[in-house]
Parts: C-alpha cells; structure tokens; sequence
C-alpha cells in the first residue's frame, strides 16, 4: 500500500486528496488556513514549488508529508487565482509537476509503479485506447508531431494502436510511444484540474502573494514576445506567400487567412495594418474586416489566437517553405522570424 510520503511525491493521487481531507486546518475556508501554522509553513513550500516550476530555481521543497501535499493544493489555487487565466503559467507547472512525478517514478520498485499505476487508472505499457481516450490525450502531442494525428494512426475496431509509432524512423528515439503517451497521461490528469473555481474574496487575498511569485514571470514574457519593429523582409515564406495571393487578388483559405492574421498580431503589427492588406479583396469591407481581425487578435474579450505551428500550417496546405533551408530547422513560423531577424541584425549595413 502506498503510504503518505509516497503521496508527498505523487499529491494529484486520489489517495492524497483523501489524506488533505483528513486534516482539520485544510477543512476551514483558504483565506483562513492561510493564518494557521500549518497553512503558512504550506504556503511556504509552495512558494518554493512555484519557484522551481518558473524559474528553474532549485529552492527546497521538503517539509511534513502532510504539507508536502497541501503544497501542491495551495499551488493549484494560486496558479487559478490571476485573472484571466494565464495558460503558459498553467503549462509551466504541469510540466514541473510531471517531471518530478518521473523523476520519483522512476526509481521505484516494480510493485510500487503498479500501485501507482492502480491509481492513476493507465499504465506505462498500455498500447492501445478506445478513441475518446485517445483524441484528448494526444491534443498536445500533435502540436509536436503531425504523425500523432488520428488520421495517421491504425485503428481497428474503435481502438487506437500507438506501438505502430515505434516504428517511425529519422526522429529522436528519446522516449517510446508508450513512455510519451504515458507521460502526456499524466499531464493531462494535472492539468485538467485547473484552473480551479475562486470567488472574488480569495483571490483579493491571494493579490498580493501572486503579484509577487508571477510577476517577475509576466515581466519574462512580455519581453520575450517583443519581436521589435515589424520587419516584413524577414516573414516566414508561408506568411509571406498568403500576403501576396491577398495583393493578387487570389482567395486564400480561411485557415490561411487565419495564420496571417494570428502572426502579423503576435509579431505586434496593428489591426489596423493588418486589415489595410485586404484591400485589395473583391467586395472589401472595412467593418467586418475589423470585426473578424479583432475577433482573432483577442480586441473582443476573447484569448488571442496563436498562429498555428509547421505542422499544422503543413497539413492544411499552407507550407510553402520545404526547400528553404531556414524552414528545416524551425518548428514554427514565429521560430522562423525570430531566427531570420537574428540574423539579419548581424548583417553589416549595405554601402550607399
């Protein structure tokens, strides 16, 4: 049976839930446990939890089992607590989280990994999946490789067959299928979980403890999304391709529309100035132009839209670029200008 400092290494268990049931302090409002002894050591831990998740500090997380794994329940309400839900921070910790689960895991003996397995209710050997466990596991996947998608998996009788991919040759062979699949499980089980529901109350409380533990990471974001001065010279040739149908006066998809607009918009181009590239469309309408673009760039209280990666900018016939030797090495359109105009800075200025 696994005992609660096995739990303190694996808190998303069931059994784990149950052990922060047992415990009086946990069992009074948030805003209230955060005054208790045990409350303030906990949120201690889970400062250094969240610490370690974004910033790849290496503070000490060891405390009482118990607090261990109110640690990791604290964690989950302050990563809830910003409004509006901030998704990287999100991913961030569930991949902390899921690391550590490996890094625990992984040194277990044979019998301890099936009690955790009986837990978690999936194994590490498991092949094969009906398709709606599949579809929501493998979301995250496909954004790494296309070859994860249903259309290109064997599927017999309802059943999705993921040893096949063993089979798959000129990639990294770091993890198998079946220790990936494993892996975006466990993922998954953590981060459908959040963002947890807080009433206003708690999150007023919880204000001044997030400004400090995210705000440093927000700053880190805002910086690495500041691509400068708009530089059309350096558009990837997918982008670059859809902008040139436009001024012809051809029909791009909507999915190729969609990727421009989403690119031009994380790249820091305008509404404006993206919605002056339409002109040239037959019957070219100002308002719904806006409406549409502003719909996409997030203008209309929705998240923005994030351009979509090679893959998918490949599977819907998008990708122009597969002799072009900068689009070998890149994943994304956005890796593709980060990586041109790094190198067109390095370029001394052409003599006049």
């Amino acid at each position: 049976m696994l005992t609660i400092k096995d739990y303190a290494k694996y808190p998303f268990l069931k059994g784990a839930a149950d052990i922060l049931k047992s415990i009086p302090d946990l069992q009074k409002p948030i805003i209230t446990i955060i005054d208790t002894d045990f409350g303030k050591k906990s949120l201690e831990l889970t400062k250094a939890r969240l610490s370690n998740a974004l910033y790849h500090t290496k503070l000490p997380t060891n405390g009482f089992p118990e607090q261990e794994i109110a640690s990791f329940f604290f964690a989950r309400v302050l990563i809830s607590s910003p409004v509006p839900t901030n998704k990287s921070l999100i991913e961030k910790f569930v991949t902390y989280e899921t690391n550590k689960f490996f890094n625990y895991y992984n040194k277990e003996q044979y019998l301890k990994k099936q009690e955790i397995e009986s837990e978690l209710q999936f194994k590490l050997t498991k092949t094969l999946f009906t398709i709606p466990e599949y579809i929501p596991i493998a979301m995250k996947l496909i954004h790494s490789s296309s070859r994860w998608k249903l259309v290109n998996m064997p599927v017999c009788k309802g059943m999705v067959d993921i040893s096949i991919l063993s089979q798959t040759k000129g990639e990294k062979a770091i993890d198998s299928p079946e220790e990936l699949f494993f892996k975006e499980q466990i993922k998954y089980k953590i981060r459908s979980t959040l963002p947890m529901k807080l009433d206003k109350e708690v999150r007023d409380v919880l204000d001044p403890i997030t400004k400090d533990l995210f705000g440093k990471y927000y700053t880190s974001i805002d910086n690495s999304s500041n691509y400068g001065e708009v530089t059309a010279s350096d558009f990837p040739p997918c982008i670059q391709h859809i902008i040139d149908m436009i001024k012809r006066k051809e029909n791009p998809t909507h999915m190729g529309r969609f990727s421009m607009v989403s690119f031009l918009n994380e790249i820091g181009m305008s509404e404006t100035d993206i919605a002056s590239i339409f002109q040239t469309v037959f019957d070219f309408d100002l308002s719904q132009t806006m409406y549409q673009i502003e719909h996409i760039t997030g203008k209309q209280g929705t998240p923005a839209y994030k351009c979509p990666a090679c893959d998918t900018m490949l599977t819907n016939g998008l990708c122009v670029g597969k002799e072009n030797a900068l689009c070998k090495k890149v994943k994304h359109p956005l890796g593709y200008y980060k990586a041109k105009r790094k190198f067109s800075s390095k370029q001394p200025p052409e003599k006049k």
